[in-house]
């Protein structure tokens, strides 16, 4: 009788187990559902040329945005200025692409900033001109130069290029014309003698009588000088650092994608996608060659202590920065490190 009761107890307790089972079955995939749609909501900066704009498009057509459970707001300013003050007011959480000359200098002066990864290493941008008389950096003494706003990457890449080539700034007239796409409509319409902007200008460039400066290419002239990073703000690092690593693993991968040869159809799609009629297909297949002869993106999200060395030399000559920073002061390196284990760790880059 004993033994009875005891089977007796056992049958109760399977049924009930398997209700339980049957039930949590029920229910499983609302909760894997509810996690699934759980995404971290951030809000990025980032500059206006047609190189960021398709690179931020590509993330988001590629699905990565959403592979790392992200839910992104992205605003397009002309220039690093109005990225530095949306930063420093909290509109917005981090900027992904843009020049950071002017982050150290703010830094020195006690914004709460940080640089956190590398994004495009070397420029793509070469030095134009519709003026017969410009044939070289050294004709530009004297003349109006469009650029970004005084201090801004834009700006502080151009100073380099004059100074490599023995000329002192106060030599020739600053002009913010914005970003590098602007700079060319300002070159194209001569409101400035000469400016930089991207390489996909060239095939517009042959149609319009406009010249690039043979000894204006600034991924030659300036091979160490890096055109673009991401940064944001301490309060960010400590309140969001979970969110910040996985968009940098996003725009990481996707920098990886982009620099293999497998990319052209998604970038122009992207491109296509990201500026409409302005997506001409010369100027597209002039970046992706670019992208694949070389491989300017930091695959790695590093931005090594020499090149922001160099974004400091070019700062104190400037009189923008008065002091030297140490690295650590300027850059967190941690968040990009943590981004790159969750695409597959580092892979071998001269960046």
């Amino acid at each position: 009788m004993v033994e009875k009761s005891v089977n007796v107890t056992k049958l109760i307790a399977r049924r009930t187990a398997l209700r339980i089972v049957a039930s949590t079955a029920v229910f499983a995939p609302a909760i894997v559902s509810a996690v699934a749609q759980t995404k971290y909501k951030i809000k990025i900066i980032n500059t206006s040329s047609n190189t960021v704009q398709t690179i931020q498009e590509l993330v988001r057509m590629l699905g990565y945005f959403d592979e790392f459970g992200l839910d992104v707001e992205v605003l397009n300013v002309s220039d690093g200025s109005k990225v530095m003050a949306s930063l420093i007011s909290g509109e917005v959480d981090a900027c992904m692409l843009s020049g950071f000359g002017q982050v150290v200098p703010a830094i020195e002066k006690g914004a709460s900033l940080k640089i956190i990864a590398g994004a495009l290493l070397k420029s793509n941008s070469l030095m134009y001109t519709s003026r017969p008389d410009i044939k070289s950096v050294k004709d530009l003494v004297g003349k109006t130069i469009g650029t970004g706003a005084v201090g801004s990457g834009l700006h502080t890449l151009v100073v380099a290029l004059l100074r490599k080539n023995g000329i002192d700034e106060s030599k020739v007239k600053f002009q913010n014309a914005g970003s590098g796409t602007d700079v060319f409509k300002a070159v194209a319409a001569g409101i400035v003698d000469a400016g930089p902007a991207q390489i996909e200008f060239m095939d517009q460039a042959k149609r319009m009588n406009i010249r690039a400066l043979p000894d204006g290419a600034f991924w030659e002239q300036l091979p160490q000088y890096s055109d673009q990073g991401s940064y944001t703000a301490d309060r960010t690092i400590a309140g969001r650092r979970d969110a910040l690593v996985k968009l940098l693993a996003a725009y990481g991968k996707t920098y990886r994608f982009v620099s293999g040869p497998n990319s052209r159809d998604a970038y122009m799609k992207a491109r296509v996608a990201a500026l409409g009629d302005k997506a001409d297909i010369p100027g597209g297949e002039a970046l992706w060659g670019f992208i694949q002869d070389h491989q300017p993106y930091a695959l790695n999200l590093a931005l090594s202590e020499p090149r922001i060395a160099i974004t400091q030399d070019v700062n104190l000559e400037l009189g923008s920065q008065k002091n030297r920073l140490p690295y650590e002061k300027v850059v967190d390196s941690s968040i990009a490190r943590d981004a790159v284990q969750l695409i597959g760790g580092p892979v071998n880059h001269p960046g």
